[in-house]
């Protein structure tokens, strides 16, 4: 009898209710992380006033890839945003905190490097490959249009034509013969 109730007892990955435990539990803790991560995010905004916000949108979280101090929940981003909101209170101007920022991490830190010196070809870049492309077009499509127009005559029409030309030399020949 013994025997027989641990066939039905037995615990193993293929027990479904083992499964459905695991599954549910997943499913709260994902639940969880999803309503708690929101309420940092405006906790940090509380904080923050619109100037300091649209500074902190301007400067790049060294850690996170394409995130703001603002939007970033990293430890550096944090005290980053600290630094800005200290020296926003000591009265310094927006440029004035972004150099501090520049001194400190480089240009890599702003999320809009200035338009000047090596950045600047990566500014004009772009629309240079854009005129290029464009000019290669309208250069290949005219091209195409005179090829259209003065078409190259296929051999066989280049044969026809030279027979021709070989007949209107005979019949001139014996004319001035005459």
């Amino acid at each position: 009898m013994h025997t027989q109730m641990t066939q039905y007892i037995k615990w193993d990955r293929n027990t479904p209710f083992l499964s459905t435990l695991v599954g549910l539990s997943v499913m709260i803790s994902l639940f969880l992380t999803t309503i708690s991560f929101p309420s940092t995010i405006y906790a940090v905004d509380d904080v923050l006033t619109s100037e300091q916000r649209a500074i902190a949108l301007k400067i790049q979280c060294p850690v996170c890839s394409g995130e703001s101090i603002a939007e970033s929940q990293a430890d550096v981003a944090r005290n980053m945003l600290a630094k800005l909101i200290e020296l926003s209170n000591a009265n310094k101007t927006e440029q004035e905190i972004l150099d501090y920022f520049v001194d400190r991490y480089g240009l890599i830190v702003l999320r809009s490097p200035p338009k000047a010196g090596f950045t600047m070809g990566l500014w004009l870049f772009p629309p240079g490959v854009l005129i290029i492309g464009l000019s290669m077009l309208i250069y290949f499509l005219r091209s195409q249009k005179i090829a259209d127009k003065y078409p190259v005559p296929s051999k066989e029409l280049q044969e026809d034509i030279q027979y021709q030309d070989l007949i209107e030399e005979q019949v001139r020949q014996a004319k001035d013969d005459t």
